[in-house]
Formats: structure tokens, sequence, C-alpha cells
């Protein structure tokens, strides 16, 4: 279906057969704030959404949450329901503010908290998933900003909020368009959670070994259920064979310098460049800036670790890249790539030691985190290992590009469908 004329609005051209309309005409309800409640309430009751979740989750309904009592009366006006909007009040960065997010289906009562604002759609008149793809396309954070206001920290407010415009196709056509990107957020969902579920294997696969000193032995049973001989040493009864040393005695480490800053871009221009848990994500870094002057090299399949505010956070480079100053490449002796990366996770505790140091943030340098002291396995024992937990960790990598296709092509769509350059069929959606 395309559409024969355009109309000019606030927000560039849409399709004719389009309204422009006030944000509060589609809402059952006026906008409010959420709750607050003193510390002595919190720690039971029903769950909350905290500005954690907000900007931790685009749709919102069985996650795990802090919780807070509410009475009867504030049950009846703070609980919310599914297909409500929920936006960040305010934020200490300009860009936060207006961060929405989509209430979906949730299996026990959650509240929400005073930082965030509720508004609910009248299902009569809006789809709220279309409605939250508004907010998030290019469209809905040029409207967010005109309201934007700017005192010690940015926010909008709930009265202002009702005020601005929003575009409204059909209902048949919003549901149809809502469900195209629906579809692909799913997807990319399920290969989340596939990879989560497989991290997690590869993790209990690395404590039954490495910590529990259950590995197969010669004659394939576990090692320690079976009567394997453990000795003495300073973390305690280990298997023998096994010796207690340093990081540097395990592993190669590659200290972050920070490259010219003339030299960094967001075009795409050069490497891929990281500098810390900003740019670290599930299992792998987000590609954000790229730099034309590397000083330092992290491989493919190097494990990241943050060394500044905070230290400890762990990714894995997927493909040589540039790091920054606050970031550590490392890689084990043998070249094995799993065992590395489920070792410097296992190793995370050790860094909170580092967290109070340095002049602000805490940071941790190359002698300190060379010589934390660790236990070493034989080396046959860590290449069976990776022999085994290689194919999870291969599937994790297939689903993580699968999930970046997917996320570029929601991305790309997302604009062109919300400013009607790309007319859906309303059939799409039964």
């Amino acid at each position: 279906m395309k559409p024969k004329k355009f109309k000019e609005t606030e927000i560039g051209m849409i399709p004719e057969d389009w309204e422009f309309i006030e944000f509060f005409k589609l809402l059952s309800e006026k906008t409010r704030n959420g709750i607050y409640k003193q510390k002595g309430f919190h720690g039971s009751g029903v769950k909350v959404i905290n500005m954690k979740e907000l900007f931790a989750y685009s749709k919102i309904g069985n996650q795990e949450m802090k919780r807070v009592r509410l009475n009867d009366s504030e049950m009846s006006r703070f609980l919310v329901q599914e297909g409500d909007l929920i936006f960040a009040r305010r934020s200490l960065v300009a860009e936060g503010s207006g961060k929405c997010s989509l209430i979906v289906k949730h299996s026990e009562p959650i509240t929400f908290e005073s930082s965030i604002i509720l508004a609910r759609p009248n299902k009569n008149e809006v789809d709220s998933e279309f409605l939250y793809y508004f907010f998030s396309s290019p469209k809905g954070h040029y409207v967010m900003g005109t309201i934007l206001r700017q005192v010690a920290v940015s926010g909008i407010t709930g009265t202002d909020l009702m005020k601005l415009k929003v575009i409204k196709p059909s209902l048949p056509e919003q549901r149809s368009i809502a469900k195209i990107l629906s579809d692909l957020d799913s997807k990319i969902e399920l290969n989340q959670q596939m990879n989560k579920t497989l991290e997690a294997i590869g993790q209990a696969i690395f404590k039954r070994w490495f910590v529990d000193f259950e590995f197969p032995n010669e004659k394939d049973k576990l090692y320690r259920s079976s009567g394997g001989e453990m000795v003495e040493s300073e973390f305690g009864k280990i298997p023998k064979g096994w010796k207690v040393g340093e990081v540097i005695d395990e592993f190669n480490l590659t200290m972050g310098q920070s490259p010219p800053g003339n030299s960094y871009n967001d075009r795409g221009k050069g490497v891929a460049f990281f500098q810390g848990r900003t740019d670290f994500g599930f299992r792998y870094p987000t590609k954000r800036i790229f730099c034309t002057e590397p000083a330092r090299f992290a491989d493919a399949g190097d494990t990241l670790v943050s060394v500044r505010a905070p230290v400890g956070d762990i990714n894995m480079a997927n493909e040589k890249c540039c790091i920054g100053r606050g970031v550590a490449a490392i890689h084990h002796k043998t070249g094995s790539r799993s065992y590395t990366y489920y070792s410097m996770q296992n190793l995370s505790g050790n860094f909170s030691n580092f967290e109070a140091e340095g002049t602000v943030f805490g940071s941790i340098g190359k002698t300190d985190f060379e010589q934390i002291k660790i236990i070493i396995p034989p080396e046959k024992l860590v290449n069976l290992f990776e022999k085994i937990v290689c194919g999870i960790d291969q599937k994790i990598e297939s689903n993580s590009s699968i999930i970046v296709i997917l996320s570029q092509t929601r991305d790309s769509l997302l604009p062109r469908l919300m400013s009607g350059k790309i007319r859906v069929p309303v059939e799409v959606r039964a």
C-alpha cells in the first residue's frame, strides 16, 4: 500500500491519511508519577520498577526487581497494567530523559518509583506497542527533545508529555507496523536467551572442573568424587599435579592505551575502539567509536577486562580491535579462548579489591593484574575443556551475529515505518 500524498508536520513529512495528534488525546487517563516510599518499606512486597529496569529493558514484565510494601490505597493507584508506557522523568544525561519502555504481560503486581512517569493509552484509539516504537524512533526522540527541561539534571514533566504530538495511522495499520517490529524484537530476544543459556552451561562446566575439581580422570570418572588425590595449598586442597601461581604464569596480558583524540570517529573509519563498560555488552562489545591511529590491539578471541571504574567487567573481542586505557586484553598461553573467558569471569571477584584505588575511580595496573594469585591446572585439562566448550562458544558467536543483523534490520525499518516511507498491509496482524 503506497500513499498517494504526504503532508508537512513539525516532525517532517507523513502520509496524508495519518493524524498528527496531541498525546493526551490517546490516553485513557492523565499521566502520573510513580510512588516514593521511605527505606523502611523496601525489601518485601510487590515488585517495583526503578530507573535501572527502565534503562535496561525495552519491554518490562517478569524480570527480577527489588520490592516495596504498599497499602491498599497505593495498590489501587500505583500498579502498572499490560500496555502501559513508562518514561524516565529525569536523567543525568539529556538523551536519558524521556526514555520509554512498554509494560508487557506479567504474572504478579508491579509498581513504579517516583522518577518514572506512567502513561496509559486508550486501547480503542491506539496500539501501545506502536506508541512504544514511535517513542523509540528518531521522530519520537525529536518530539521528546522539545519538552526537555535543563535544570540540575535533564528532565520532562507529565504535563508536558501529554501536550507533545505523536503520529496516528489507522489502528489496523498501527498494529501491522508494531507486529513487524515486534517480530524482529522477539527473534532478537530468543537468540539472547539462547546465548544466556549456553553461557550458563559453559560457566557450569568450568565451575565443575576448575572450582569443584570434578573433572574427568583417566577412567572418565569425576576426579574428586572418585577419590582423586588432593594436596594442600594456600587455597586449600587442590588436585595433585595442579599448582598455585600468578596470572602471568598462565596468561599473556596487554594493557590498553588511548590513541590520539583526533583519530576517533563514529563513521566506521579505522578499527573498532573500546574503552570499557560503556562499550561492553553480553559477551561482545558494541561498536560505537572507531580509531584511525590505534595504539594497542586486542586480537579476535581475546578476553577483554575493564581495568578502570569499574574493574572486572568481562567481554570478548570478536575481531581485531583497538583498546583504550580502560581495557586489558588477555589470552591463555596455549591460545585457549574459552578457558580464558571463563577463567576471567571466575576471577572477577578478585578485582573488587581494586575498586577503591586510583585518584578518583578504582583501577588496576598491569603488575597488580599479573600478580593476582590463581590455581593453575595441567595444560592437558585446559585443552580438553577448550575442545568441549568451544562448540558452545561458537554457537554464542553465531547467535550474536544474527542478533546484530536483526537489530540493524529493525533499526533501519523503524524510521521508514514511522515516516510512512514504507507502508504495510493491515492484514499482517490477524
